[in-house]
């Protein structure tokens, strides 16, 4: 007996990427007017992550 995978399967529409792309041009503008280096965000946020197991991204198994 095969389990069945019950995630929701998103669906994207023109809209939504348009959006997207807007807050995506956004957060660019942000970070950028700010000084902020996106490497070193990410790799602040995956210390973090790794210090804390609470902001795991949590895992699934299909099969």
């Amino acid at each position: 007996m095969s389990k069945t995978d019950h995630r929701i399967q998103p669906v994207s529409t023109g809209a939504d990427l348009a959006a997207l792309r807007e807050a995506s041009s956004s957060l660019d503008m942000l970070l950028q007017e700010n000084g902020a280096d996106v490497e070193n965000l990410v790799a602040e946020f995956d210390a973090m992550r790794k210090a804390d197991s609470s902001l795991s991204v949590p895992t699934t198994t299909t099969g």
